[in-house]
């Protein structure tokens, strides 16, 4: 692996896990500017983005199917967790 590769180089591994963090930030920042914003009340836009993930997988052939199921589960989990006292909304 990557880490491995750079320890043996003689790299000191506090500087390979800065490395890695500077690399998480920057990638954060380009998803974020990458970033479409979906609203969550339009069940559509989630199918697609479920569907959209989905088609890159084995069960590409399924995603007609399995979109909808995932959104609707996510949807159900995002609702309960809402209603909770304890969920700070």
């Amino acid at each position: 692996s990557s880490h491995a590769h750079l320890l043996a180089m003689g790299i000191h591994p506090t500087m390979i896990s800065e490395g890695f963090q500077v690399a998480l930030i920057k990638s954060l920042e380009i998803l974020e500017s990458i970033a479409i914003p979906i609203d969550l009340s339009q069940r559509h836009q989630l199918i697609k983005a479920a569907s959209t993930s989905l088609n890159s997988k084995v069960v590409a052939q399924h995603a007609p199917l399995l979109a909808p199921m995932a959104v609707d589960a996510v949807l159900s989990v995002r609702e309960e967790d809402a209603m909770r006292p304890d969920s700070g909304s």
